[in-house]
């Protein structure tokens, strides 16, 4: 980070630790910047089971595409939740008084089609949906919005959701 050692009392990262390539040099900038006694905050997603429309698009994906399933979204956004390696992690570079707390809410979700849509389209599993050749994305796109309808009705409706609120200090 361009930013001068020990300048923060208190560094956020919302939805963005794991996406992070490589999260112990990232662990390691932040408390960097921090002060001595600052605090680190962050959130991730967690697991796919307690985020249900994220899983119905990993299931319905691995279903219609059996032989290289598209898991991005179990892989990444739903894939840093074992909280044993977060503590862990932030104990390599140097954190104290890990906190890991799950944090349940209730996404308003207007159709079927809406998270099918953002989901499919919005993030970069289009990069790997699209590799299954022309139209992919489309038939991904409907097949997902229909197991979302099939689970949920088509709206509006309300959909759990849950993540992980961390907390450690410099």
């Amino acid at each position: 980070m361009p930013f001068d050692t020990g300048l923060f009392n208190v560094v956020v990262c919302s939805f963005g630790m794991m996406f992070m390539p490589d999260k112990q040099a990232a662990y390691g900038e932040a408390r960097r910047v921090l002060r001595p006694k600052g605090r680190l905050i962050f959130t991730a997603w967690d697991r796919l089971e307690a985020n249900p429309l994220m899983d119905i698009v990993d299931m319905t994906l691995a279903a219609m595409f059996p032989e290289n399933p598209p898991h991005f979204l179990a892989r990444t956004p739903c894939g840093y939740y074992v909280k044993a390696r977060i503590e862990r992690e932030l104990g390599d570079a140097g954190f104290t008084s890990p906190g890991i707390e799950e944090i349940q809410r209730e996404a308003d979700v207007s159709s079927a089609g809406a998270p099918a849509v953002g989901l499919c389209q919005g993030t970069p599993l289009p990069n790997e949906i699209e590799a299954f050749g022309s139209g992919a994305l489309v038939r991904a796109t409907d097949a997902v919005a229909a197991a979302t309808w099939q689970r949920f009705g088509d709206g509006p409706f309300r959909a759990p959701m849950q993540a992980l609120f961390a907390t450690a200090s410099s």
